[in-house]
């Protein structure tokens, strides 16, 4: 919480007021600690040894017979589905055509029989 200082009716704090709380301050300090560098060094000796932490999994890596698989990222998630629809695209066109023009069927006929 935050302390408010008293002020006197004009709304001006005295010169000795000031002073007060300066001192205040300055005592309100640990003895010996003259530094921010030294404060750190005392809380670091003072804090108990951590244990290390468990080494975590990495869920986007996997060993499997003997081969290390690791999962693809987005932008390669987004070009392999990119192909992928586009792919089915291109036949669902052909088979279309192959249905509804006789040409079309005849050429399929004679490059598969070639």
């Amino acid at each position: 919480m935050a302390e408010f200082k008293e002020s006197n009716p004009t709304g001006r704090l005295d010169d000795a007021s000031e002073k007060d709380s300066g001192e205040k301050n300055q005592k309100s300090a640990p003895k010996g600690l003259k530094s921010p560098a030294e404060e750190a060094l005392a809380t670091k000796k003072s804090r108990p040894k951590r244990k290390a932490k468990p080494e975590q999994v990495n869920l986007d890596e996997y060993n499997l017979g003997g081969l290390k698989y690791k999962l693809p990222g987005k932008r390669q998630r987004v070009i392999l589905g990119s192909v992928v629809l586009g792919l089915n695209l291109v036949l669902a066109v052909v088979a279309v055509l192959y249905f509804t023009n006789p040409n079309f069927q005849e050429f399929i006929f004679t490059v598969g029989r070639g």
